[in-house]
Parts: structure tokens; C-alpha cells; sequence
């Protein structure tokens, strides 16, 4: 608001009393106005400022109000959507009070202020102005933020974090508890105890006394922090470990008026911690050689101490594997005890039993319901006995060694605390019964060692090189032909037994061993009092102590007399063996000459002959009658027979003998190249079903083999334009399984073995045309590769050869 002094001339008239008042009352209102610490303004309806004071001014970072007044009143608003909210609210109501907006100032910054205007009418009712105040409320606003932005922090925090959180009001007695106590603890917010009661009565009665003490301790004094550990009980009933700190809040008299804190879950840390020092304690009886009743019953008994409610038991398994036998069950009456001994494991033999039988966990929640308890509880319910889970104990090797059992006096299933302690005493008990099996095996082993070594003429002996000292038992006086008292004490003594053609190679033996830490290892010979000479097999091993200095020697000594003898025998059996086997090859490499000059002194008559038939028919030409003619024909079809026999034998009789280099044949175009080779008749079909292999083997010998079985089933077949003969193999471990089949005449079952013996065959040879001899070549060159050959077959269905050749 401005207002201007006006000058009048000197004659004018002299202002009145009352308009020298209302003049004084003006002035101290523009002075109030304008050093007011609160920030006033007038305004158009229009949106221009009519005055401000310097507060107002101060408040939107300009020096004087003369700065802005020309500025409209919409620019100094951060959101002109606010100011149209305060204007329609002066237009309903005529003013506005401690609304609040944001302002930009000057430098760009913001500010909140609170509003507070009034509507002023003119006579019309017409609204002349708007005059109003503003409040800075930015502190209080930012206070606001930071204490909203500091209970969101919380609230989400108390969400994110696994702890539980809690915050106990001292004046009220209050706890208010985040949503983590239901998701820990399982107890539902709404349902629980306002005050102090709903931690104190879930704390373990063994705990609470200590814990209580402790906190009011705290709370009492003049601590600003709590913390300790305990049990805390869940909603089903097991405990949970928790580490708890707490901030003490005092007044300004230090009195404490209210404590915040965080319950951490630690069970499974201190879980851990529990069955790790348990796995001590049982795996230091096991290195200790503690029986094995006693460790299993130290296994139940620790078990029992972590678990709250629950009875463990031990069964072993018998050594047929059919019986489960008392092990350990510490808890658990004598009676009943006596009662599932001998146990027969099956299908429904209780958790126990059951679990054996199918070598997996078998979990039984109530004993009273449960079928598999059929035939026993009568024996677990008079024990208060209600469930039973069961968990095979299982060797490295995967045998069932017996079985864990879980007891509870009430219906329910394991929990996940069960099934750790399950894992646990499962790896402990296998590790303790297969402990005890090998100790036990390990004593009959050493007992049948002894009564070995008593029945087969083995001594032992120890030796002392620092002393020379020899200790050895009484099998070693009977191997060196000793009376029972005159034992050798001393290597000297020893070696004076030795023959002396062998007694310089013992001694240099026994000085390696003391020189270089060896073992001795040597045949020798001994002679005995009564002059008779025995070879003996010492074995012996220098022991050495940490720092590598020598021990002494232990080993022993084997009577192999019988053994050097049949050497020797053997020996000169290989030598007559060799020159047999030369004689065998000189006699083969003569037959193979024999063969030779045989063939070719035989087929050169035959060549003739055959020549000789076909002059004649070409001279004699038409003067032969036809029955002549049919009788020359004859005739060189006989000379051709008895030439394919003849080759026939000979590659029969080399079969076995004669080996050739191996090479990697495919099959597949080996079978193509056979079938070229025998050109069947227009109409048969040669088939492959199936892949074929590759195998590194004698290419000739298999071509041979699958050329004979190829051409009978082209040659014997009775309508050769439907013919059709299928090559297939399969895998058989070692060896390849190759089947020929054919859909010829077949062969009847009674001349399955005739088909492969020499010079036999079904047919006249006249009509056939064979020699006999192409199924007897391929069985021998089949069963001298390593193979087997089969038929299959019957009148009218076909024939089946199935070989087996090897993969390599």
C-alpha cells in the first residue's frame, strides 16, 4: 500500500483536527505495514500486486518490495494449478486460511508458504482486492519430509531384513513387533500378547531366568545396549536359537523409558556349530577304536541330548542282508528292544523294515493308523510310541548296513531340524559299522593268513640291520630243514644256510637293501642238514622312521622247490615244443609245395581232357547224335567240377594256416563288391538292412565268407527272378552278429549240421552243381577268425546263416 504526501499552497486552508488524526492514524498504519515481520500483500482480482511489505519481499529473495511489484501474482507460484484452488476457494468462501503452496523465490529456489487472504467488496459486492499473509513453513515442511522419508526407511527396512524387530514402550508396557515374528516364529500378529509376556513365556525354561536378569540388568542400570542368546519357542512347538540386542532409550533424568531391538534367527548356525562338535565326539571314538555298540550308543545318546521329544535307535543289518539286529537304543525299553531283534526286512515290516526293503526314507506320522505298523504296534502304543521315521544307513558301496529310527511320543512328520540331524547320524553310523566290518574282516583276513601260511609252507621273519639281529617264526625252521629250538638269531646264521653258489648274490642283495633302502625280492637255493637242496622265494621290505633312517627289514619266505622243478620242466618242454613247431612249419611249408604240384598235376590231365571233348565235337561236328553231344557236355561239366574241388580243398586245407595283413574293410561296399562279383540273375535282389560297420580284420577271408553264403542263396534258390537274399548286422559286445537271409526253398532242421560238414550237400551235384565244400569253408574260416556260425531255417521259409566276426 503507497501513500503519497501531498503539498498545498500556503493560503490554503488548515486541515481540522480530524483529518490531522485520520492523517496520523494513516501514517502509523503504512509504518506498521511496512516493517510487519510477516509478509503481507494486496493484490487485483486481476493477478497484479497493489504493495507488499519488505517482509514479503525478504521472504522471495528480493531486496525491496519495488523490485516485483510489476511481476504478475501467477508467476511466483511453482504450480499455477494451487493458485487457481486458493482463488475458487476466496470466490466460494471470501478467504482462505493457512493454505499451503510452494513459491519460486528469486534464485530459482522453492519455498513453502501458508496462505491466509481475505476478499474486500466494494459497495456492488464487487471483490476490489485481495489483501493476505504468508507464513515460511519450509522447515517445518522439511521436517515433515525427513520424518516421513525416516518412517518409510523403517518400515521398509523392517520388511527387508530377516530379523525380527521389536520396540518396547516402558510407559505403556507395549511391544510392537515387525511382520518377520509371524514369518519366524509362526504366530500371527493379531493374535498375540500386547506386553512383555508374549517374548517372556516363549523363552526356553531354561533361559528365561538368565535372559530376564540380564535385560533388567540393562534397563535398570545405566547400559545404553543389551544383547544375549537363547531359545525362543515357535508355534510348533520347537525351539529356535536367537541372538537379541536391544538399544536402550533414556530420558534426560537417564531413566529408561523405551528399548528397540533385533531377534536374529540362529538356528542354523548354531545348529551347525552342535553337529559339527557332535561329528567330532563320535568320529574320535571311531579313529579310537571304540566298539561299535558303545560308539552307536554315544551317536543315540548325543542325538537325544539336541533333540527335544524324540527317542533314536540303531538296527543292523545281518550278513545275508535279510535280518535287522539290536544295534543301539539307549532310550527305548529293553523289552522292545528284544522284540524287533531279528527283524525280517520286506515290504511291511514297519518303518524299520520297510526302509531296508526299499533302500529309501520311510516316514510313518502316526504308528496307531499307519498300515506298515499292521503286525507291530502292539508293541510301540503301550510305550507311548505314535511315530517313527526310519532312514536306511547305506556303505560307501551303496549296501544297507541297517537302519536309523526316529521315535515321538506324538503324531507328526520330521522337521527340517530332524532331517539334518537324520543326514548326520546316517554318515556317522555307516562310517562307525563299516569301520567295524573292516576291522572284523580285517582279523579274519590275519587269521586265515596265519593258517595259509601254516598250509602253505610260508614263513615270516623280521631283521634288524643296526644289530643283525633276525627273528623269524616256525614255518621258516621247516623251510630251512631246521629241528624245532634252532632257530637262526642271526643273519650270519642265515646266510651259512644259503648254498653257496647263490650266497654271494643274497649278501650283495642284502647290502642294496640296507645302501639304498630296497626291497629284497630273490629266488635262491638252501641246503638243508641232511644235504638235500630246496629253492626258497624271499620277499622282504626296509622300513624306515620319519626322518628316513633304517627300521628293520620285514618279509617272507615261500618253499617254491615244486615250483623251480616244474620251471625247469616247463623248459625243457618249450624247447622240444619249439623244435615240434619247427617241424610243423617245415612240414606245412611242404605241403603247401605238395598242394601246389598236386593241382596243377591234377587240373593239367583234367585241362586236357575238357580240351580234348570240345576237339572232338568241333571235328566230329554234325555226325554226333545228340546223346553224344549231351555226354561231351557232360563230360567238361565234370571236368569243371572236379577243377572247382580241387581249389575248393586247397583253400580249405589253407584256412588257419596262412595269415594275411589286416586292414580296415567297410562292409557295406564289401557286400556290393561280392554282389557285382556274383552277378545274380535278372530279378534277385541283393538287400543290406540297416547300417553296416567297419571293421580292421582279413578282407579276403570275409569276402570269402559272405561270397559262399551270398552265391547258395542265389544258386540253391527255386525262383530266382523273385529272389531276394538281406544282409543285416547288430552289435554283439565283442563281437559283430551278421545275418545272410534269404526266401529260398529252406532247409530242413534235421540237415542243419550236414550243410556244414565237407563233401555234404542236399542236392544231386550233377543238378546242383556244388562241390560240398562252400558252407564247410565258411564255418572253418568263422570259428578260426573267433567266431560262430548258426542256421535258421525250415522247408519253405527261407534260410538264415548268422555269423559272428570280431570287431577287431
Amino acid at each position: 500500500m503507497t501513500h503519497e504526501m501531498r503539498i498545498t499552497p500556503s493560503d490554503t486552508k488548515a486541515p481540522t483536527e480530524a483529518e490531522l488524526a485520520v492523517r496520523a492514524s494513516e501514517d502509523r498504519f503504512a509504518s506498521f505495514y511496512a516493517g510487519c515481520p510477516v509478509a503481507l500483500f494486496t493484490t487485483t482480482p486481476e493477478g497484479r500486486f497493489i504493495d507488499a511489505n519488505r517482509a514479503f519481499a525478504r521472504l522471495l529473495g528480493y531486496a525491496d518490495q519495488t523490485l516485483f511489484l510489476d511481476l504478475p501474482v501467477p508467476s511466483f507460484y511453482a504450480d499455477p494449478r494451487r493458485r487457481q484452488e486458493i482463488m475458487g476457494i476466496l470466490d466460494r468462501d471470501g478467504a482462505v486460511h493457512g493454505h499451503e503452496v510452494e513459491f519460486v523465490r528469486l534464485d530459482g529456489t522453492r519455498v513453502w508458504v501458508s496462505i491466509s487472504a481475505r476478499a474486500i467488496r466494494d459497495a456492488t459486492g464487487r471483490v476490489a482486492r485481495y489483501e493476505g499473509a504468508l507464513e515460511d513453513v519450509t522447515p517445518r515442511r522439511t521436517a515433515q519430509d525427513m520424518l516421513r522419508l525416516s518412517d518409510q526407511r523403517f518400515h521398509l527396512l523392517s520388511k527387508a531384513t530377516n530379523d525380527t524387530l521389536w520396540d518396547w514402550d516402558f510407559t505403556t508396557g507395549a511391544i510392537w513387533w515387525n511382520e518377520n515374528f509371524e514369518r519366524t516364529f509362526g504366530y500371527p500378529l493379531d493374535q498375540i500378547e500386547p506386553g512383555v509376556e508374549s517374548w517372556t513365556r516363549r523363552i526356553h525354561p531354561d533361559d528365561v531366568e538368565r535372559v530376564s536378569r540380564s535385560i533388567h540388568d540393562a534397563i535398570d542400570g545405566v547400559a545404553t545396549t543389551w544383547s544375549d542368546e537363547y531359545r525362543f519357542r515357535r508355534a510348533d512347538g520347537e525351539y529356535a536359537y536367537i541372538y537379541d540386542r536391544g538399544l536402550v532409550l533414556r530420558d534426560a533424568g537417564g531413566k529408561a523409558v523405551r528399548m528397540l531391538g533385533s531377534m536374529m534367527d540362529a538356528t542354523l548356525q548354531r545348529r551347525q556349530q552342535i553337529l559339527l562338535a557332535w561329528q567330532r565326539k563320535v568320529l574320535e571314538k571311531i579313529a579310537l577304536h571304540q566298539s561299535l555298540e558303545e560308539t552307536l550308543d554315544t551317536l543315540c545318546r548325543d542325538a537325544e541330548e539336541h533333540s527335544a521329544g524324540r527317542r533314536f535307535s540303531v538296527l543292523l543289518a545281518s550278513d545275508d542282508g535279510r535280518l535287522l539286529l539290536h544295534g543301539a537304543a539307549p532310550s527305548l525299553p529293553e523289552t522292545y528292544n528284544k522284540a524287533v531283534h531279528g527283524l525280517v526286512i520286506g515290504p511291511s515290516a514297519g518303518s524299520c523294515g520297510t526302509a531296508a526293503h526299499r533302500r529309501a526314507p520311510v516316514v510313518v506320522e502316526d504308528i496307531a493308523t499307519d498300515p506298515l505298523w499292521a503286525d507291530f504296534r502292539h508293541l510301540a502304543l503301550p510305550l507311548g510310541l505314535r511315530a517313527c521315521w526310519s532312514t536306511p544307513i547305506v556303505s560307501s558301496r551303496g549296501e544297507v548296513l541297517g537302519t536309523w529310527a526316529v521315535y515321538r511320543s506324538t503324531p507328526g512328520a520330521p522337521t527340517a531340524a530332524d532331517e539334518e540331524v537324520v543326514r548326520v547320524a546316517t554318515r556317522l553310523a555307516a562310517l562307525a559299522i563299516e569301520r567295524a566290518r573292516a576291522e572284523r574282516a580285517l582279523q579274519e583276513k590275519e587269521e586265515r593268513l596265519r593258517a595259509a601260511l601254516d598250509a602253505s609252507a610260508t614263513g615270516t621273519f623280521r631283521w634288524d640291520p643296526a644289530t643283525s639281529a633276525l627273528d623269524w617264526d616256525e614255518n621258516l625252521d621247516r623251510l630251512f630243514g631246521l629241528p624245532p629250538g634252532k632257530t637262526a638269531r642271526h643273519i650270519d646264521q642265515f646266510t651259512s644256510l644259503v648254498h653257496p653258489d647263490d650266497r654271494e648274490c643274497v649278501l650283495a642283495a642284502l647290502e642294496r637293501c640296507v645302501r639304498e633302502g630296497a626291497d629284497f625280492d630273490l629266488e635262491f637255493r638252501v641246503v638243508w642238514p641232511d644235504g638235500s637242496v630246496h629253492w626258497l622265494l624271499d620277499r622282504g621290505r626296509m622300513l624306515r622312521d620319519a626322518e628316513g633312517g633304517l627300521l628293520y627289514m620285514t618279509g617272507a619266505c615261500t618253499d617254491v622247490t615244486v615250483r623251480m622243478n616244474a620251471e625247469v620242466a616247463l623248459r625243457q618242454r618249450a624247447d622240444e615244443l619249439a623244435r615240434l613247431t619247427e617241424a610243423l612249419q617245415r612240414t606245412n611249408r611242404e605241403l603247401d609245395q605238395f598242394a601246389y604240384i598236386t593241382s596243377h598235376d591234377l587240373k593239367a590231365p583234367l585241362r586236357a581232357i575238357g580240351n580234348l571233348s570240345q576237339w572232338i565235337e568241333d571235328d566230329v561236328g554234325e555226325h554226333l547224335t545228340d546223346e553224344s553231344r549231351r555226354n561231351l557236355e557232360l563230360l567238361r561239366n565234370r571236368v569243371q567240377r572236379m577243377d572247382a574241388l580241387i581249389d575248393a580243398i586247397l583253400a580249405y586245407s589253407r584256412i588257419g594256416r596262412v595269415r594275411v595283413p589286416t586292414e580296415v574293410v567297410a562292409v557295406g561296399p564289401l557286400i556290393e563288391e561280392v554282389a557285382d562279383l556274383l552277378s545274380p540273375p535278372e530279378g534277385f535282389r541283393v538287400e543290406v538292412d540297416g547300417p553296416l560297420p567297419s571293421i580292421v580284420t582279413e578282407r579276403a577271408l570275409l569276402q570269402q565268407v559272405f561270397m559262399n553264403l551270398l552265391g547258395n542263396a542265389i544258386n540253391h534258390h527255386h525262383d530266382k527272378p523273385g529272389g531276394r537274399v538281406v544282409v543285416s548286422c547288430a552289435d554283439a559286445g565283442s563281437h559283430w552278429r551278421f545275418t545272410v537271409a534269404d526266401n529260398g526253398p529252406g532247409i530242413a532242421p534235421r540237415y542243419h549240421e550236414k550243410v556244414f560238414v565237407i563233401f555234404q550237400t542236399l542236392e544231386a551235384r550233377g543238378k546242383s552243381g556244388g562241390t560240398g565244400i562252400g558252407l564247410a569253408l565258411v564255418k572253418k574260416i568263422v570259428e578260426s577268425s573267433g567266431g560262430a556260425v548258426a542256421l535258421d531255417s525250415d522247408v519253405g521259409r527261407g534260410a538264415a546263416f548268422t555269423f559272428t566276426w570280431p570287431k577287431a
